[in-house]
C-alpha cells in the first residue's frame, strides 16, 4: 500500500512563515537564547517560560490574522460599502477622465451627451476684426428622424459646452444648425435569397445614409474592459456616458467615393450584385462622377428616402425581372431600422461602467481578549482563578504573574484597537481629532484588575499618558500627504508658514492642517479642473459649486477659507463698518481717535485669555467699550495688527484701572482701545477684539479671476468703442489675459512677501498661454470693483440664458465695458496696488 492510500489522516505541514505561530516561536526562542544563554538552558515544552512565550506568540497570531485582512475589508463600513470619496480613493471612471481640451474632445462630448445629434463641428474662430483668440464656433447637425428635437438639442448643446468651458475660452453665442442639402439614390441592384425586397431596399437606404453621414458607434466601457483595454485607455479624454466613439477612418473625409458605397451595399444580406449606383444632389447636374462631397461650409448631404408611390430611382432586379416594392412600405421599414440604430448608437450593451471597483466585507473586530485568559487553568490566572482555599501566598504569586502579563496584553490590546479603527484613520473627515486608538486592559477582560493592580483609574491613564502622545495633525498630515501623492499632488505649505496672519504657532498648525484636508476633500476638482472656467450659464455669485478652476486651486494653495466668488467687503459691511487706509484715517480722524505715534510709557504686554469668546453677551459688552470700533470706519492698519496675539499692551494708572493699547502697526503707531477696571477685564476685551479681527480677516480673504475674453463686446458696443477712443483699452487687452483681484486689507494680504508668493502661485498654476496679472485693492476700491463685477456676472447670465435678447446683450456689453474701465484705470498708490 502506498503512502497516498494509507488509512490515516496525514498531519498538516507546519506553516513556518515569519508571522506564523511557529515562525514567531522560533524568532522568540532565538532572542531568548541570545539574551539568557548563560543563565537559562531549558527551552523545552515543560518550561513555564516557554509556555508564556508560546501563549504570547499565539496571541500575536490573532493580531496578524486581523492585520492580514484585505485593504478593502478594513475600509468597508457596516452597510457593506466603501466611501471612496471620503477616503480620497476615487475610482478610475472619476480619476482618469479629463476636461475637453481640443475641438475633437468637444465634438465627442456633444455626441455622447445629446440624444438625436448626428454630428457636430467645433472649430476655433480666426482672431482679428475685434475677435480675440479663444473663441469656438459650433455647428450642429441632427440625425435622420430627429429634426423635430432641433431646438431642444440646441439648448442642451449650449448648456453642456458652457459647463465644460475652459479658462480663457468662450463659445460663439450663435450656435448654427447645418443646412440639409438633399440627394437621391439612383442605380440598379440584383437581389437574391429569401429576404423581402422591401427589407433589402430599406437596408440599402440606411447603409447609404450612414455612409453619407460618416457616423460612428459608441462602444460601452464595460465591453472595452472585457476586450482587455487598459483603464487609462478606456477613460482617455472627457468623461463619457454612452461609451467610446468609434468611427470609420474616412468618417471625417469630406468626399464619399461611390466605389466605397457600392462595396458597403454588397455586404447587405439579399444584395446579389450592385450593377450601377449614383448619388444625385438637388440642383446639380448628374455627371456620373466617382465621388460626391459629403459636407461643406454650413451644409451637409442628406439622403432622401421615398415616402409614397413606387421607388423609381433604385431598380431592384430578380432573375431578369424588376421588383417594385411600395415606397411607403420601404419607408416604414427604414424608419424602424433607423429607430433601432440611433445616431450614433451604442454598439455593445449598456454603457454604464460597472467595474472594477474594490469590494470588501465588513468585519466587526471584537475587543482584544486577554493573553492570560488563554493559559491553562492550573496557572490560576484565567477566569477560573485559584481555588477558594488557596493560600495568600499563592494568590499573591498569581497576581504577580498577572501583572507581568498585563504589560504584554496592554501593547497588543492597543494594536487591536488601532486595527479596528483603520477606516477612521484613513478617512479624510471622520475619526474626530485622533489618529491613535487604545483599549485599556480593564474589567471584564482581567477581572479584579482595577482594584488589585491599578493605582490610577484606566480612564485617567488614557487622558494623561496616551492622549497627549497622539500627535494628530502631524500623523494625519503624513497620511494625507500619501493620499495626495496618489493623485500626483503635493502640498507641503512650507511657504505658508511664513505668513501667520495673526495666528499663534498652535493655531497656525491647525489652520495648515485644515488647508490640507480641504485640498484632499476637493482633490478631483483641484487637480482635473485646474484650467476650468466658471459656468456662465448658471449663477456664479455666492455659489461655491460654480467657480473657475484657477480660482479654486489658487485659493486653496494660499490657504483661503472660502474660494468661491462672493463679496469680500461684506464681512465688515454686515457689522456696519468699512475699512479705510491710514492716510484716510489721519485726514478725517486724527489723534483724537486715540492714534499715538509712540508706545505709551510704562506699557507692558498683556497675556490674552483664549477663553474670552465663550460668552457672546460679554464679547459684545467689551467690544462696545473699544473706542476704535465706535464709528463706521475701521483702520486697515489696526485690522492687520490687531489680529496678532502679541499686539496688546496695558498701562496701569494710579487708581488701579488699566488702559488698553494695540500696536505697533505698520506705521509704528499705537492705538488707545479703552480703559477697564482691572487687567483681567482688559485682557478679556483684547482677546474678544483679536477674535473679531481674526474672524473678519479670514472671511475677507479670497480672490476673483476675470477672463478678459469674456469681457469682449458681443455685436456692436458703444461702451467698448468709447473705451478705445479714450485710449483706456489697449489693443491686446482681451487677448489671452487674466486679471486676478485680491483684497489688500487682511493681515496676510498686506504683506509684500505674501503678495509676491500669491503672484508666483497664480503664475505657476495658470494655463501657459494666458498672461495673468494680479491686482490688490483696498477696501473702498474693492467695494467699487465688486459692484461692477456682480452687475456684469448677472448681466452675462441673463444674456447667456436669454437666447439673443437684444436688451440683455446691451446690458452685458455696458457692464463689461464698465469693468474693463475699472481694471485699466490709473492706479492710486494710497488705495490700490499692482503685483
Amino acid at each position: 500500500m502506498s503512502a497516498a492510500d494509507a488509512p490515516f489522516i496525514r498531519r498538516h505541514p507546519k506553516d513556518n512563515g515569519p508571522l506564523s505561530f511557529w515562525g514567531l516561536r522560533a524568532q522568540a526562542l532565538a532572542k531568548v537564547q541570545a539574551l539568557s544563554a548563560d543563565h537559562w538552558t531549558d527551552y523545552n515544552l515543560h518550561d513555564p517560560g516557554v509556555t508564556i512565550l508560546e501563549q504570547a506568540c499565539y496571541a500575536l497570531t490573532s493580531l496578524v490574522y486581523r492585520a492580514d485582512f484585505p485593504v478593502a475589508d478594513h475600509l468597508t463600513a457596516p452597510d457593506g460599502r466603501i466611501d471612496f470619496a471620503g477616503h480620497a480613493l476615487h475610482p478610475a471612471d472619476i480619476v482618469f477622465p479629463c476636461r475637453p481640451a481640443t475641438a475633437d474632445d468637444y465634438r465627442r462630448l456633444l455626441l455622447d451627451r445629446i440624444e438625436g445629434l448626428g454630428d457636430a463641428a467645433v472649430e476655433p474662430l480666426a482672431p482679428g476684426h475685434g475677435v480675440p483668440p479663444g473663441i469656438w464656433r459650433v455647428e450642429l447637425r441632427m440625425a435622420a428622424g430627429h429634426a423635430s428635437h432641433m431646438q431642444e438639442s440646441l439648448v442642451q448643446a449650449v448648456t453642456l459646452l458652457r459647463a465644460y468651458r475652459n479658462l480663457g475660452e468662450d463659445f460663439d453665442h450663435q450656435f448654427t444648425m447645418v443646412e440639409e442639402r438633399w440627394c437621391e439614390l439612383q442605380g440598379e441592384i440584383e437581389v437574391g435569397g429569401a429576404r423581402d425586397p422591401a427589407d433589402v431596399l430599406a437596408d440599402v437606404y440606411l447603409c447609404c445614409e450612414q455612409q453619407i453621414a460618416g457616423g460612428g458607434r459608441f462602444v460601452a466601457l464595460d465591453a472595452l474592459l472585457r476586450q482587455g483595454a487598459a483603464l487609462e485607455t478606456i477613460f482617455d479624454g472627457p468623461p463619457v456616458r454612452r461609451g467610446r466613439l468609434r468611427e470609420p477612418e474616412d468618417a471625417r473625409d469630406k468626399r464619399l467615393f461611390v466605389a466605397d458605397l457600392m462595396a458597403a451595399l454588397a455586404a447587405i444580406d439579399g444584395v446579389k450584385e450592385v450593377r450601377r449606383l449614383a448619388l444625385v444632389v438637388d440642383g446639380e447636374a448628374h455627371t456620373g462622377g466617382d465621388s460626391v462631397q459629403r459636407r461643406g461650409p454650413g451644409w451637409a448631404l442628406r439622403l432622401r428616402v421615398p415616402t409614397d408611390g413606387k421607388v423609381e430611382g433604385m431598380r431592384l432586379m430578380r432573375r431578369g425581372s424588376r421588383v417594385q416594392p411600395s415606397a411607403a412600405l420601404v419607408r416604414m421599414k427604414y424608419e424602424d431600422l433607423q429607430a433601432g440604430e440611433g445616431a450614433p448608437h451604442t454598439e455593445t450593451g449598456a454603457s454604464a461602467f460597472e467595474g472594477p471597483r474594490p469590494r470588501g466585507a465588513y468585519r466587526p473586530l471584537p475587543a482584544y481578549s486577554a493573553l492570560q485568559d488563554q493559559f491553562p487553568a492550573v496557572y490560576g490566572i484565567n477566569h477560573y482563578g485559584l481555588e477558594p482555599q488557596a493560600s495568600s501566598r499563592d494568590k499573591a504569586m498569581a497576581w504577580q504573574l498577572k501583572a507581568y502579563l498585563v504589560l504584554f496584553d496592554q501593547v497588543m490590546a492597543h494594536s487591536a484597537a488601532q486595527l479596528a479603527h483603520l477606516r477612521e484613520l484613513f478617512a479624510v473627515e471622520e475619526g474626530g481629532r485622533r489618529s491613535y486608538w487604545w483599549q485599556m486592559v480593564d474589567e471584564p477582560s482581567v477581572p479584579g484588575i482595577r482594584d488589585r493592580l491599578y493605582t490610577t483609574p484606566p480612564e485617567h491613564v488614557e487622558q494623561r499618558v496616551y492622549e497627549p502622545m497622539d500627535s494628530f495633525m502631524e500623523r494625519k498630515g503624513r497620511l494625507m500627504d500619501y493620499l495626495l501623492s496618489l493623485h500626483g499632488e503635493t502640498y507641503s505649505q512650507n511657504s505658508l508658514r511664513q505668513f501667520a496672519s495673526g495666528h499663534t504657532a498652535t493655531e497656525l498648525e491647525a489652520l495648515l492642517f485644515e488647508n490640507k484636508a480641504a485640498v484632499l476633500k476637493d482633490i478631483i476638482a483641484f487637480s482635473r479642473d485646474r484650467a476650468a472656467g466658471w459656468d456662465d450659464g448658471r449663477p456664479c455669485w455666492d455659489e461655491p459649486a460654480n467657480v473657475a478652476g484657477l480660482q479654486r486651486r489658487t485659493g486653496l494653495l494660499l490657504g483661503f477659507r472660502d474660494v468661491h466668488t462672493r463679496s469680500l467687503t461684506a464681512p465688515l459691511q454686515r457689522r456696519g463698518r468699512e475699512a479705510v487706509s491710514a492716510a484716510h484715517w489721519r485726514r478725517h480722524a486724527g489723534d483724537a481717535a486715540g492714534h499715538h505715534a509712540h508706545r505709551p510709557e510704562g506699557a507692558r504686554r498683556v497675556a490674552l485669555d483664549a477663553a474670552a469668546a465663550a460668552s457672546r453677551e460679554e464679547a459684545d459688552r467689551h467690544l462696545a467699550r473699544i473706542g476704535a470700533l465706535g464709528g463706521p470706519h475701521l483702520n486697515e492698519a489696526l485690522l492687520r495688527r490687531g489680529a496678532f496675539a502679541d499686539a496688546y499692551w496695558i498701562v496701569e494708572s494710579d487708581d488701579g484701572r488699566c488702559h488698553l493699547f494695540a500696536g505697533p502697526d505698520e506705521d509704528g503707531a499705537y492705538w488707545a482701545l479703552g480703559t477697564f477696571d482691572n487687567e483681567q477685564e482688559a485682557a478679556r476685551a483684547a482677546a474678544h477684539l483679536r477674535n473679531l479681527l481674526l474672524r473678519v480677516s479670514e472671511q475677507s480673504e479670497g480672490l476673483f479671476v476675470l477672463e478678459h475674453v469674456l469681457l469682449r463686446p458681443v455685436g456692436s458696443s458703444a461702451a467698448h468703442q468709447q473705451l478705445r477712443q479714450q485710449h483706456q483699452l489697449p489693443d491686446d487687452a482681451l487677448h489671452n489675459r487674466l486679471t486676478v483681484v485680491f483684497p489688500a486689507w487682511p493681515p496676510r494680504c498686506g504683506d509684500p512677501n505674501f503678495r509676491a508668493f500669491a503672484a508666483e502661485t497664480v503664475e505657476l498654476n495658470a494655463p501657459a498661454h494666458l498672461q495673468a496679472h494680479c491686482l490688490w485693492l483696498d477696501w473702498p476700491a474693492m467695494r467699487e470693483f465688486e459692484l461692477h463685477c456682480e452687475r456684469w456676472m448677472r448681466a452675462r447670465l441673463e444674456w447667456c440664458t436669454g437666447r439673443d435678447d437684444e436688451a440683455a446683450r446691451m446690458r452685458m456689453n455696458h457692464a463689461a465695458a464698465g469693468l474693463l474701465r475699472l481694471l485699466h484705470a490709473p492706479r492710486r498708490p494710497d488705495r490700490e496696488h499692482d503685483a
